[in-house]
């Protein structure tokens, strides 16, 4: 049985189609993550999910149950937007024990779940404080915390990491990554960050222009993309997609997509050589962009920076590169 499932969902918005021929199911204590671009529906996705908003087309299920009419309120969810949406005027106790007050639970009984949970998501200290006085990574976690109070099957998450600091955000990665085991909920979440996505997914999906166009275990979309236009778009540092490289690498009329660490740097082999025409420090290596006759390359530089105008001999990694059709675009 799956904890959530879309099936054939459509929707638009004046004319507009937003959401096309959606279909997805995830699995109890799975972590389901969405990732695209801006625009590319996936806020709209999550509130057709979450009972916000009707399809105009397709059912959604939870535990094999059609709440496709069903109003958010009456749905096995957990919802947590990027605002994370908490009682400014309560503390932060009290915040956790709101939807457990609306149970009738009894004080001891109330009180010892509030500590659990504050204690899952490393914010026991904090229950004294007043919303005002929490950073925004507490915060966040405050929210997930709270939506878990509710026992859903499904937590649906909005871009938790968003406007976070960096020295913020490793905490809240923590609490989403032991959410599944804590509670036995799934977990579907949308975003636009990369990194985000390729290191909190069991499985990823990629939303491209309202459709599902790939769908795996992360490494596996990230080793290899199933389109071009996944190639360009996917990872910190995206595919490099070029069309010409037959003459170079013999590789036939097909488009080629390799990332910038898999092409080597003056280590003796050679496929084409380049000019250095920008280099920037990017975690622990330098990313320079080299001008070849393939056309303008990302190369991921380790243990040398890459002087500006400076004359590269390039080594593409032949097992890594990745194939596709010129007219399709898929992979091959």
């Amino acid at each position: 049985m799956s904890a959530l499932e879309a099936q054939r969902v459509r929707k638009s918005f004046h004319s507009k189609l937003v959401l096309d021929d959606i279909s997805l199911r995830v699995q109890t204590a799975e972590r389901f993550v969405i990732l695209g671009p801006t625009a590319a529906g996936k806020s709209t996705l999550l509130r057709v999910l979450a009972g916000l908003e009707r399809p105009d087309e397709g059912i959604v299920r939870i535990a094999d149950d059609d709440v496709t009419a069903v109003a958010p309120e009456r749905r096995a969810i957990g919802l947590v937007f990027q605002s994370g949406a908490l009682f400014d005027h309560l503390s932060t106790f009290e915040n956790l024990a709101f939807p457990l007050r609306l149970r009738s639970m009894s004080a001891t009984a109330l009180s010892e779940r509030v500590h659990a949970m504050a204690a899952t998501f490393g914010i026991e200290a904090l229950l004294d404080r007043r919303i005002a006085g929490l950073s925004g990574g507490e915060r966040q976690r405050l929210a997930i915390a709270r939506a878990l109070l509710r026992d859903p099957r499904v937590l649906l998450l909005d871009e938790p990491l968003a406007g976070l600091d960096p020295g913020a955000r490793e905490p809240v990665r923590e609490a989403l990554r032991s959410i599944p085991k804590a509670a036995g909920c799934a977990v579907l979440l949308v975003t636009h960050d990369h990194e985000e996505a390729l290191g909190s997914a069991d499985r990823l999906a990629i939303l491209m222009d309202g459709r599902i166009t790939q769908c795996d275990e992360p490494d596996r979309v990230y080793a290899r993309p199933a389109s071009s236009a996944i190639a360009r778009f996917l990872g910190p540092l995206p595919m490099n997609v070029f069309h010409d490289a037959n003459a170079v690498l013999g590789c036939g009329a097909v488009v080629i997509g390799i990332r910038p660490q898999d092409i080597a740097i003056n280590n003796g082999a050679r496929d084409v050589d380049g000019i250095v025409r920008s280099c920037e420090f990017a975690a622990g290596g330098w990313h320079a962009q080299v001008q070849t006759s393939l056309g303008l390359l990302s190369v991921r530089a380790v243990e040398q920076k890459p002087a500006m105008g400076e004359r590269l001999g390039l080594h593409f990694n032949r097992q890594k590169a990745v194939r596709y059709d010129p007219a399709s675009g898929l992979v091959l």
